[in-house]
């Protein structure tokens, strides 16, 4: 009676971790009834992660009307208890904010709505506000939040920028006061999880060439302006380093969510951790050591080895020398660590050049009855050979080694192991047609 630990994060834009988790689960119930399962949808400090930590910590559903990141009002979702707040910064500033009519403009872009989210929780009392860092539409650096807060900008003139400051103004930042923000406060009662450990912008002799710069064309940004903004954002660097002497080192977590973490971790020094990590650990989720544990998400690539969930599972299941398959609608890997089946529900799109195989390309994305329907039949034909294949062999006794997530110095690839795929010669073995056979009269 194998255990088998179903994990996915989510499939961005179509399907909610929750609903991939029970298509899983729904499939080895039809063949192998016997199984011992065990759901724990996931998320990494994107979409989705407020609502696990409140499921945890026992937040409510509320709402508020506020701004998305094009300043158009909007109602925000989080969850409280009477000094507790989660929030998503997805869920204010998100690209999933922004829709039909409401078209994002990257350039102009603000993180300032989140600056107003923190200032109605203070107002509220609130003395523990957890937000997570991931599938922000921004790319500011945290300048429109920090603004909200009470920071002031001012350019070479010394004329003051004026609110909402976005991203298009971040070239234009002379000097910073940071002394109208109560930055430790702030700092006593924000925790931030981030779905990314990479710096905001690549960085010294510790460049791995991955940074919050490779996560902006996703969200509109032209390949031709990638260096504008990595100068842009220097810019910023130098002027806060300057308002907050000694300068920066560029430690972890800055550039998660568009440069939010930098705000966050070097102006406000808040306490920050991944989030991926944070939800593992909530779970406890591999005691007791499953048999074998699923895992997915839309696009599995190197960014999943940056501290997003499925990387993260996958680094755990390996160092616990546990098999994993990875459930993905697109894969761009050739290296994985050991133990780890690849099964795609779609052919691989077109990757995109500067770091990153995330470009969103409006044309290519599914919409959720199409998501659903071919994560069903991939799940059908292909999950209980690739199950039945990764249990052959028992796992070995588990690693010593307490698994971790790199640092972002070295967490842009995976470890270079030999990929674990599925034979042509396995498909001729009895065994899998025994597990045909079965499915056959389930069905």
């Amino acid at each position: 009676m194998p255990s088998i630990l179903i994990a996915p994060d989510k499939f961005k834009n179509t399907l909610a971790a929750t609903e991939v988790a029970d298509e899983i689960a729904s499939v080895i119930r039809e063949t192998m009834p016997d199984a011992t399962i065990r759901i724990c949808p996931m998320a990494d400090g994107g979409e989705g992660t407020a609502g696990i930590l409140a499921s945890h910590l026992s937040l409510q559903p509320a709402s508020i009307l506020g701004h998305d990141p094009m300043m158009n009002k909007a109602i925000i979702r989080y969850y409280e208890s009477a000094d507790t707040c989660a929030v998503d910064c997805a869920a204010i500033v998100g690209l999933q904010m922004l829709s039909g009519s409401r078209r994002l403009t990257p350039w102009k872009a603000t993180s300032y709505p989140l600056g107003e989210f923190i200032n109605e929780m203070l107002s509220k009392g609130k003395q523990k506000i957890i937000i997570g860092l991931g599938g922000s539409a921004t790319i500011d650096g945290g300048i429109g939040m920090l603004q909200a807060l009470g920071a002031q900008f001012t350019d070479v003139d010394g004329e003051p920028i004026p609110a909402p400051i976005c991203a298009e103004s971040l070239s234009r930042i002379f000097s910073i006061d940071f002394s109208g923000m109560p930055r430790a406060d702030l700092a006593r009662r924000i925790r931030i999880l981030a779905d990314v450990d990479l710096p905001l912008i690549p960085y010294g002799q510790n460049d791995t060439g991955l940074s919050s710069l490779s996560f902006a064309p996703q969200k509109g940004v032209a390949d031709s302006d990638i260096d504008t903004l990595a100068n842009a954002l220097s810019n910023y660097i130098d002027a806060v380093d300057e308002a907050l002497y000694p300068p920066s080192n560029q430690p972890r977590f800055q550039g998660a969510a568009g440069g939010l973490g930098y705000a966050f971790h070097r102006v406000l020094r808040c306490p920050a951790s991944l989030g991926a990590e944070k939800i593992i650990s909530m779970y406890n989720l591999f005691n007791p050591r499953p048999d074998l544990v699923i895992t997915g998400e839309g696009s599995f690539d190197n960014q999943s080895f940056t501290g997003k969930a499925t990387g993260t599972i996958c680094n755990h299941a390996s160092s616990a020398n546990t098999p994993a398959i990875v459930i993905t609608g697109r894969s761009s890997i050739s290296k994985l660590p050991g133990n780890v089946t690849v099964l795609t529900t779609s052919p691989n799109p077109p990757v995109s050049s500067r770091n990153t195989n995330r470009t969103h390309h409006p044309d290519h994305t599914p919409t959720r009855q199409e998501a659903l329907a071919n994560l069903r039949a991939t799940l059908r034909k292909t999950l209980p050979p690739a199950i039945a294949a990764s249990l052959q062999n028992p796992p070995a006794e588990p690693s010593t080694e307490t698994p971790t997530t790199p640092p972002s110095a070295t967490a842009s690839t995976p470890p270079a192991t030999p990929t674990h795929e599925l034979s042509h010669k396995y498909f001729q073995t009895d065994i899998f047609k025994k597990t045909i056979k079965k499915i056959r009269e389930k069905l």
